[in-house]
């Protein structure tokens, strides 16, 4: 995913590509929260992290 950034001075566009934090995908991101992390690797992590499943 690319963000795009403006520089205040000269309306420059500075594009900035958006990761996972665990296994560098960029598809498939899950940034709510900050959690910058990709599906699948947060289906993995997500009881490390503190979510629980509902059932």
């Amino acid at each position: 995913m690319l963000r795009r950034f403006f520089d205040g001075t000269d309306l420059t566009m500075i594009y900035h590509l958006i990761f996972s934090r665990a296994c560098s995908n960029r598809h498939g991101l899950i940034r709510k929260y900050g959690l910058n992390i990709c599906r699948q690797c947060f289906r993995e992590y997500a009881n490390d992290i503190g979510f629980k499943k509902l059932d």
